[in-house]
Formats: C-alpha cells, structure tokens, sequence
C-alpha cells in the first residue's frame, strides 16, 4: 500500500469513481439550492480530492469511493490529515442526511491509522449508529485498495433546528 515512487499522482481514469457499488443506489445533491450539499466532493474533476457516494435505503449506509490528489497534498506522497479529516467528516454528516436527518457537526474525531496514499482510489463507508432526540452519532472508515483501516471518524451531530433549515 505505501508507494515508493511519489513524482506522479495520477488522476484515476475514466470510470473509476463511477461504477456501481452492488447493493446501493449513486446519491446525488442532498439539498436544494444554488450550492452543492458536498463540501469536499463538489469538485468532481479538480486535483484535491474526487468522491462518488452511494446509499443503501436498506441497511442505511453510505459507501463511496475517493481519490487524493496533488492539491490535497500533505507529506510527500501522502495526503493532507485535514483533507482525510474533511472528507470524513462529509461522510457521516452526509450518513446522517441520506438517513433522514437533517444534521451538522457539533464535535468530530479522527484516528489516523496509515497514511492516505495520493493517486489511488480509496473506499469510504458511513452510518449513523445512534439516535438521543436532536443528537446523532456517527460513524466514518476510509480503506486503502487492499482493504486497510487508513483513517476512523466518530462524530455528534446536531439535528438543525427550523429556523436553520429555512436560512439553506
């Protein structure tokens, strides 16, 4: 999984965040509005980071795809821990979304277990694991292409009150 050669951070070719995951329907934009609901994958063709996310009604999970790129660059070769953090964190607010809650962090947590390898495609798997009235937990894991624990998320999230809802 670690890289040797760092000169090169390839985009992932055509198709590759795109496919299907089995099992789960392509999520789309969360809210309506003149802006997109995803912070760090509203930018589908840029060097930073690229996410397709997918949900399963069923076992309300979210999986996606993601790939670091150049601009997400931290240490050589590797990416940003605040691009993976960030990147967490929009999976278990979006988790918490696609389950019917309309939510935002109050407090997140990161454990880094590997470094984030630039240029290859991760996988990302979210869900909400519980529910205290207005106060949602969830739950965020990022893999490497063999499978490897790279980064964890846990987070509290706050169900927005009306009067938020109505400002977006």
């Amino acid at each position: 999984y670690l890289m040797g050669d760092y000169s090169i951070y390839p985009a992932p070719a055509e198709g590759v965040l795109g496919g299907d995951i089995q099992g789960y329907e392509p999520l789309g934009l969360l809210i309506s509005g003149p802006r997109p609901a995803k912070y760090v994958a509203g930018e589908p063709e840029g060097d930073r980071i690229r996410v397709n996310y997918f949900w399963s009604e069923e076992d309300k999970t979210l999986k996606g795809r993601a790939w670091f790129g150049q601009g997400a660059e931290g240490p050589p070769g590797y990416a940003h821990g605040g691009a993976v953090a960030a990147l967490l964190d929009e999976v278990m607010g979006i988790s918490g979304w696609a389950a019917g809650w309309k939510v935002v962090a109050a407090e997140i947590t990161v454990r880094f277990q590997l470094p984030t390898v630039l240029g290859v495609v991760h996988t990302v798997e979210g869900r909400v694991t519980q529910v205290n009235g207005r106060r949602i937990t969830c739950e965020a894991k990022l893999s490497s292409p063999e499978g490897e624990s790279v980064a964890i998320g846990s987070g509290t999230f706050m169900e927005m009150r009306p009067e938020m809802l109505e400002k977006l």
